[in-house]
């Protein structure tokens, strides 16, 4: 556990989410030199050794992959050790060999970016996974009191538990998103749904622990959403086979 205050750990965090950003590997180690010199704090990594492992949406990272800039990086967590003198744990995007991390190194060569896929205009499915790191006090976006919903500081939408029930998926499942540039709407499906329609599965995004997820900037410019508040609306419809379909739409507010 941490042993400093609340606010010093807040811009840890901030240091791990610029490393996930940069696609660089990482200790805890290194979080604590990078916060203290951009901080120009005393901060004693004994004081505060587990915390970095602590963070929520850096387990999420390792799990369900971290979002940059559009793309999906997969992340893990290795022991090993550093420097021939102990153990310590190496984060590190999945296309990189940690046996290359070099301890307080800056500049580690970043992760390959997930390749673009070119699509012609019709409804296709674009899919990304992101990571849960709803934390209100340094993540906006959500509900707003209109009943329409706001992008969050990275241009993420969030697609609440209660959306996600509504087309029977729960934490760990995968979710179809169907975006259709030509309508400017995303439709939300299931994986059991999808086999009920005529569209294109390119990809799939698994539900987050808690039971919501994002969807990337990169999805919603997909569907020609390039706007920061969005309709968020449950409904159902007839699939191919005659029964009733359950789906979730989002177009621009």
């Amino acid at each position: 556990m941490c042993n400093v205050a609340a606010d010093v750990v807040a811009k840890m965090e901030q240091t791990v989410r610029q490393f996930l950003d940069e696609g660089r590997m990482f200790t805890g180690y290194d979080v604590t030199l990078e916060t203290r010199n951009r901080e120009n704090l005393r901060l004693h990594h004994g004081d505060c050794r587990g915390v970095v492992h602590e963070m929520q949406f850096l387990s999420d990272a390792v799990d369900f992959g971290y979002d940059t800039n559009g793309q999906t990086v997969n992340w893990k967590k290795i022991q090993t050790v550093i420097d021939g003198k102990g153990w310590a744990f190496v984060y590190h995007p999945a296309n990189l060999d940690p046996a290359s991390y070099q301890s307080g190194a800056t500049g580690i060569t970043v992760a390959a970016k997930v390749p673009q896929i070119s699509v012609t205009p019709s409804a296709v499915v674009s899919v990304t996974t992101v990571v849960d790191d709803s934390d209100d006090s340094k993540d906006s976006g959500g509900e707003n009191s209109d009943g329409t919903f706001s992008t969050d500081y990275r241009n993420r939408l969030m697609v609440k538990t209660r959306f996600a029930r509504h087309i029977g998926l729960n934490p760990g499942d995968d979710v179809t998103i169907v975006a259709d540039s030509t309508k400017q709407t995303i439709t939300l499906l299931s994986r059991a749904t999808m086999d009920q329609t005529s569209a294109i599965v390119v990809s799939t995004q698994r539900v987050e622990r808690n039971g919501d997820f994002r969807l990337s900037s990169s999805t919603l410019r997909s569907a020609g959403l390039n706007g920061s508040k969005f309709k968020i609306e449950q409904s159902s419809v007839p699939s191919s086979n005659g029964t009733a379909m359950n789906i979730i739409e989002i177009f621009a507010a």
